[in-house]
């Protein structure tokens, strides 16, 4: 049994054609690690097929959950709102583009178990730069 739970939030809108690569990485980053994951989606009002996906995903994978906002709120009260959900020993929160690589958060929660309370990363370049 796993003996800590991270929680992993991502706020999105209209992000239909990165959801299936990012839950696909997140299942392949997260298959064999110790840890217990659970991913929060926060729905910034999308109008795509954004929840469809998420639905499709929650009925494959029960670690996915998602929330979807009342009105367009922006992603600081979306990241807000996903860690209030959380249920996690620690909070991991990423852009749901896949600028930011899932591949990263072993390496963030290796720093964690070091003692950091939090760990914040600077990317170097971002796609398109």
């Amino acid at each position: 049994m796993p003996s800590e739970t991270v929680s992993v939030v991502f706020s999105f809108r209209n992000e239909e054609d990165n959801l299936p690569e990012l839950i696909r990485r997140l299942q392949a980053m997260s298959a064999g690690r110790a840890e217990a994951f659970e991913f929060i989606f926060v729905n910034d009002v999308s109008d795509d097929r954004s929840r469809d996906i998420l639905c499709e995903a929650r009925a494959a994978d029960p670690r996915v959950t998602f929330l979807t906002m009342a009105r367009r709120s922006g992603p600081a009260e979306c990241v807000l709102a996903g860690m209030a959900a959380s249920s996690g020993d620690a909070v991991v929160y990423m852009d749901s583009d896949l600028q930011d690589p899932p591949e990263l958060i072993p390496l963030l929660i290796e720093r964690w178990r070091e003692g950091f309370e939090v760990v914040h990363t600077r990317r170097s370049a971002r796609l398109g730069e």
